[in-house]
């Protein structure tokens, strides 16, 4: 089965709640689902917003391998990660199944921020 096409800024419901996201992709070029990191927008019932980043494995060891030819922390030892969700790829479903389950964690708080 092919992946749906990405529907990019625009809100999108969260099937099974009633709050709504958005995929920020400011740029021309397509997303690589299993190679791209996008900020997602969620809004709560009362319009309350929130925003946290989603990104695929792929993104992570290309940040390894650009730190550690680079020489930068500590030549690719780690690479810092804050308000991030990993995902397998950059799809609706992922998201959505993602958004549904953070939403019941009391961890929500600490991926997604209020903006």
């Amino acid at each position: 089965m092919a992946d749906e096409p990405l529907r990019l800024n625009e809100w999108m419901p969260v099937p099974g709640t009633q709050h709504s996201y958005k995929i920020d992709w400011p740029f021309e070029e397509q997303i690589d689902p299993e190679g791209s990191q996008v900020d997602v927008y969620l809004r709560d019932p009362s319009e309350q917003k929130f925003i946290s980043t989603f990104t695929t494995l792929e993104v992570l060891l290309d940040e390894f391998r650009i730190e550690a030819e680079e020489g930068e922390r500590a030549s690719g030892a780690y690479v810092p990660l804050s308000r991030h969700l990993l995902l397998r790829k950059i799809t609706h479903e992922d998201i959505e199944k993602s958004i549904r389950d953070m939403l019941r964690l009391p961890e929500f708080s600490q991926y997604f921020e209020k903006v």
